[in-house]
């Protein structure tokens, strides 16, 4: 059977065509000078780094945003998304998925997943409502949403309350399971490990994936009493549930996986920051001084405009990011203040960094340790791939054509590796983050998430 492949006609919109000795992060050094050389590499990148950030401090104040237009981008719209930033003080981060839920007419609870190695989490459950339904029928299926990088679970119920695909699913019967990861704000705790301690930061999303997601998945399923869930990620959410699945143990207990934008091979990635970060090795000298926590505050992007002065694609990067890239900017504006009470969430700077080294290499792999930590590590000299063929989980990708980050050019070698009855949709205008954040979402994109997770959960009309 061959894969096919959809083409999603939107309404909206123009369609467009672990370290050893003598090594750091990948690094090695065969004598001392090999060593000074590098540690003097990574003081002029460090120096040059703070640099950048104290001019763009000294430009933010003096930019001209009439005069700011870099062709396509919405000077308005950019303001709009830095004021909203400087309005979010560091009290507020954090904390607003029950508030948000019981807001829109529902009841949530909050449950405590301990993994294997001890890392306990915070996850989300919104019961479903058997007796009433926005689409004539009640639903008998268990429902897993993952979020992606440096987000966590209030992802899902930032946008109104009928634009939120957790809250159509609970309308319509389901019982819907919002997952976190580890060292993000709902994932900070441990049974013997602070969130201080070095240790803790020792993940990246492999451990997502081979540890929280199947610790989640097992949990929600004995508190709802089912057999199999349906798991709908976004972005490095698709990417640990493609992992996950290709164990055996785990893709029993799935009976389908949506991936949203999924982010598994990004050497074709046109996100400017994230091409800095792999060239300079900005991640590598944010490990120099932390090898911990990478936490990006929202009050950042106060020092966006100074950035976006000096390398005017970076502001192009942001609003495609947050809003979908022009001509169909696809986030209400007004929920930019909402946004940055929960993002960007913290992660580990052991994952930025293999993001990073998976962008430079352009592979899907495990944490290169360098050639000595990699033989103790793996058995090998270089970091092995990770390898998400052997799922035998239905699945169906979605992806945008605008998605500067899960760019549609990397699609092809992933789904060469998922199963030949893989379903492939094409959504012409939407960016990365209309997938969890658009205002039409529940127009374009969640009918359909909804009508596979019926045919798989084998609903009934009433």
């Amino acid at each position: 059977m061959l894969r096919k492949t959809i083409r999603y006609q939107a309404i909206r919109g123009l369609q467009p065509n672990a370290e050893a000795k003598g090594s750091f992060h990948g690094y090695e050094w065969k004598d001392s000078k090999s060593q000074l050389c590098f540690n003097t590499m990574v003081v002029v990148r460090c120096v040059l780094f703070v640099l950048t950030l104290l001019l763009a401090h000294t430009w933010s104040s003096a930019i001209d945003y009439t005069s700011f237009t870099n062709g396509e981008l919405f000077p308005e719209e950019f303001q709009l998304l830095v004021d909203a930033a400087s309005q979010v003080s560091e009290d507020e981060f954090g904390g607003h998925v029950m508030s948000e839920i019981i807001d829109a007419g529902f009841t949530p609870e909050s449950h405590q997943v301990t993994t294997s190695d001890g890392y306990i989490l915070t996850v989300f459950r919104i019961p479903p409502k058997p007796h009433h339904s926005l689409r004539g029928y009640v639903a008998r299926g268990v429902v897993l949403l993952q979020h992606g990088l440096v987000d966590s679970a209030y992802t899902w119920v930032m946008n109104n309350a009928t634009g939120c695909l957790p809250y159509m699913l609970a309308n319509a019967g389901y019982d819907v399971w919002l997952g976190n990861i580890r060292g993000n704000q709902y994932g900070r705790g441990h049974t013997s490990l602070k969130d201080t301690d070095t240790e803790f930061w020792d993940f990246t999303f492999v451990e997502h994936a081979y540890k929280d997601l199947p610790a989640i998945i097992d949990y929600a399923l004995q508190v709802s009493k089912a057999k199999t869930l349906t798991m709908v990620g976004h972005s490095q959410g698709s990417a640990m549930a493609l992992l996950a699945a290709s164990n055996t143990t785990v893709s029993a207990k799935l009976n389908q996986i949506v991936a949203l934008a999924p982010a598994v091979f990004i050497d074709h990635s046109q996100v400017t920051i994230l091409h800095l970060m792999a060239k300079m090795r900005i991640a590598d000298i944010l490990a120099w001084f932390n090898k911990g926590e990478f936490k990006l505050s929202a009050s950042i992007l106060k020092k966006l405009p100074g950035l976006c002065e000096w390398k005017p694609s970076l502001c192009e990067n942001v609003m495609c990011a947050v809003s979908g890239c022009p001509p169909a900017n696809n986030l209400q504006l007004d929920r930019f203040l909402k946004l940055f009470r929960e993002y960007p969430a913290p992660t580990s700077i052991k994952n930025i960094l293999l993001w990073s080294e998976m962008n430079r290499a352009g592979t899907f792999r495990q944490f290169d340790y360098g050639k000595e930590g990699n033989l103790v590590n793996y058995g090998t000299v270089t970091p092995p791939e990770l390898d998400i063929s052997h799922s035998n989980v239905p699945t169906v990708v979605f992806n945008g054509l605008l998605d500067r980050l899960a760019d549609a050019e990397d699609m092809p070698r992933m789904l060469a590796l998922l199963s030949p009855h893989t379903v492939h949709v094409e959504m012409p205008n939407y960016g990365h983050g209309d997938f969890v954040w658009g205002a039409d979402a529940h127009v374009q994109l969640y009918p359909a998430v909804m009508d596979i997770i019926d045919k798989a959960t084998q609903t009934k009309a009433l």
